[in-house]
């Protein structure tokens, strides 16, 4: 299994000889429409333990231990409301502790962390132009994190959008 795993100043390809994967996927949606109403939920869940087997420098003691910055649970929630032209909703995603070195050293292992995502859109067509207003607040809760040991991620941000789309 080729893994790219970050070095002093670049990524770089790390080569397992053998990985032992196993794992589950779980995913559900689903729509509801009432009094004019849509509400929209999406859901998927992941659990993988990919596990080092044999490695090609034959380091001693990495037999068993997971591989870097894959989490074992990972979790992802939408829902959306829907009337007419219009949409509001919510996204939650979840990412388990990962290991940051191939010896699972617990003091390099990165916590794992929750994610808020607000979305907010309206869309509106006038003679020929269908135009898009959608703004987006993403970590809600400005929560501190991590992908990449050292490397700290974006606080909240907002967004916005305005598409506009011309058709004859």
């Amino acid at each position: 299994m080729i893994q790219w795993v970050p070095g002093s100043s670049y990524w770089s390809p790390r080569n397992n000889k053998e990985v032992h994967i196993s794992g589950a996927e779980f995913s559900l949606n689903g729509s509801l429409g009432l009094s004019g109403y849509s509400l929209d939920l999406d859901a998927s869940y992941s659990y993988s333990m990919p596990r080092i087997n044999r490695t090609y420098d034959q380091e001693s003691g990495l037999k068993g231990n997971m591989t870097e910055y894959v989490p074992a649970h990972s979790a992802v929630t939408r829902i959306s409301l829907l009337k007419d032209s219009g949409h509001a909703g919510i996204s939650v995603n979840y990412t388990g502790s990962r290991y940051t070195t191939r010896d699972n050293n617990p003091v390099y292992k990165l916590p794992p962390f929750t994610l808020f995502n607000l979305h907010f859109g309206y869309s509106i067509t006038l003679q020929d132009i269908e135009t898009t207003l959608q703004l987006r607040v993403m970590n809600v809760f400005d929560r501190s994190y991590q992908v990449v040991r050292a490397y700290p991620m974006p606080g909240r941000s907002i967004q916005g959008t305005l598409k506009l789309n011309f058709s004859r």
